[in-house]
């Protein structure tokens, strides 16, 4: 077993005056952010995190009245309809080529049911997005407002 003060030693040795990635991935404070699209820089928690596989937005919102929980990236949502949603950008997107993912909770009780989530068609511009909510069961199709309704993009960078 080594002491604290050789495994610091160590880590100054390899880390030098700080700017090495061993001890900043350790302390989680890294002097040099640049990146590139296929690294991950170490940011604090008021820093964006860029990079072309990097969640770009992400929020968790009221589906009955479409009052935000928490997000990033997220400046509002509009409830346009039942299950219709435009959720609009903090910071404009440099393309409208971005994956959207939807996730939703709520409470059916009828057999065979599906709830969907889904992008509008032509809805993806670099300022915001539309989204339809709906419940699929042996009945048909509905659009739905649902308890919680989760949405992670990602890209829209590069």
């Amino acid at each position: 077993m080594r002491s604290s003060e050789l495994f610091r030693d160590e880590i100054k040795a390899v880390d030098g005056a700080g700017s090495g990635i061993d001890a900043d991935l350790l302390d989680g404070k890294q002097s040099d952010t640049s990146s590139t699209p296929d690294t991950v820089p170490i940011r604090d928690a008021d820093t964006a995190i860029a990079g072309k596989n990097q969640c770009t937005a992400w929020v968790d919102f009221d589906g009955a009245d479409g009052t935000i929980g928490s997000s990033y990236n997220i400046d509002s949502i509009t409830r346009d309809d039942t299950g219709e949603y435009t959720l609009t950008f903090s910071n404009e997107m440099l393309n409208s080529d971005y994956a959207v993912i939807i996730s939703v909770e709520g409470t059916d009780t009828t057999d065979a049911s599906a709830m969907v989530g889904r992008t509008m068609n032509g809805s993806k511009t670099t300022t915001s997005v539309k989204v339809k909510t709906t419940l699929v069961n042996n009945d048909g199709r509905s659009k739905q407002d649902y308890d919680s309704v989760s949405i992670s993009i990602f890209g829209g960078t590069n």
